[in-house]
């Protein structure tokens, strides 16, 4: 039986940012970063008391007993990866109830706390209310009311804060509207310069590409040596607005994920959205003539597409994924799931694992594509 618990705990998310462009860019300096993360950040995290759950993405799930270790542990997490390349930190802290099963934990607080993180500005913090009446008590620690957000799947009223002390930074960061890029301790003015340069030489390259006949987003399986594959936003089946967000996280997730198998090419989700963009809008909702809309204007070797349904009898979300051959018009099913919505930040990962795994054992990609 496994291990199961119900208690009060102070939930951190993490997540680096524009970590999905460098990965695009650069797969191998990409997973690099995430193994300087594991470094850096494990001994800190060890000597604050607080335990390593698991890494969603690039993003991580911890959790700590008090909230002064949590807060105490990511403001020295903020500080030392000051000075490491690429490793910009946005960090959500929320406390709640969670039920701890094995090393894992789930429940509504569970949610919150990966919901509310991108609102912090990058290299800073965001917290929730009863966070914020905890660090009030002491002096040292100064915090800033923002904007009530809207956070996708949650139902509360959430009041978030940013921490302003201890040299964090806050939405009052001055920003370099020409460059659109903010001034902190990491982006000094050079590395501005450096941005607009890579902006321009990345528009060069992909002019040169297309007048090479070579769409950088669309490379042919014969430029690139590998199969491509398209993930559609997986549809909201009874339409709930409250999960009309799911949809598109679990696309976005399972792209990063399939984007880690070597022989695999996963093509620009943006550019996909485009092309749907311009379908006739009568037919926008049938999926037969989504894929064959994406299957003419891309050149795509497979598509995955799938579907969710909330089952409120027993609470419950149920997952159909399926992938198809552009070439041959076949349809393959990839999973048929039943998951309890206690669960639901999990789902992501869970879809991941499933289709992950089943197309590098399973479907020998490579030899599908003639």
């Amino acid at each position: 039986m496994p291990n199961v618990e119900t208690k009060l705990a102070t939930i951190v998310f993490t997540d680096i940012v524009d970590f999905t462009r460098l990965s695009a860019e650069n797969e191998p300096l990409a997973l690099q970063l995430l193994a300087t993360q594991r470094d850096t950040l494990k001994p800190i995290i060890e000597r604050h008391n607080g335990s390593w759950l698991k890494e969603i993405g690039d993003g991580l799930l911890l959790s700590f007993n008090t909230t002064k270790d949590a807060v105490e542990c990511c403001i020295e997490i903020q500080h030392t990866i000051k000075n490491v390349a690429n490793l910009n930190l946005r960090i959500g802290i929320h406390q709640g109830e969670i039920t701890a099963q094995d090393d894992d934990i789930i429940g509504d607080d569970v949610n919150i706390a990966s919901r509310i993180q991108s609102y912090a500005q990058s290299g800073g913090i965001i917290i929730t209310e009863n966070i914020n009446s905890t660090l009030l008590r002491n002096p040292v620690y100064q915090t800033k009311k923002i904007e009530k957000p809207e956070l996708k799947g949650v139902s509360q009223n959430i009041q978030l804060y940013e921490i302003t002390s201890h040299g964090l930074p806050s939405a009052d960061t001055i920003l370099n509207t020409a460059s659109g890029v903010a001034h902190n301790e990491k982006t000094p003015p050079t590395m501005a310069r450096s941005s607009f340069i890579g902006i321009i030489f990345s528009i060069l390259i992909t002019i040169f590409m297309i007048y090479r006949g070579i769409d950088y987003f669309t490379a042919t399986k014969e430029v690139t040596g590998k199969t491509s594959i398209a993930v559609l936003n997986f549809d909201n089946v009874r339409k709930f607005q409250d999960y009309e967000w799911l949809g598109e996280e679990i696309a976005a997730n399972l792209s990063y994920k399939l984007g880690g198998i070597s022989s695999v090419r996963i093509i620009d989700r943006f550019q996909i959205l485009n092309k749907l963009g311009e379908v006739d809008p009568e037919k926008a909702s049938i999926l037969d003539y989504k894929i064959e809309q994406i299957a003419k204007n891309i050149d795509v070797d497979h598509i995955i597409h799938g579907q969710f349904t909330i089952m409120e009898q027993d609470s419950s979300i149920k997952i159909i994924a399926f992938l198809a051959n552009t070439k041959t018009h076949e349809s393959r099913p990839l999973m048929k799931e039943k998951y309890p919505l206690a669960n639901l930040s999990d789902i992501p990962t869970f879809i991941n694992e499933k289709i992950s795994s089943y197309v590098k054992t399973n479907f020998q990609l490579k030899a599908d594509i003639k």
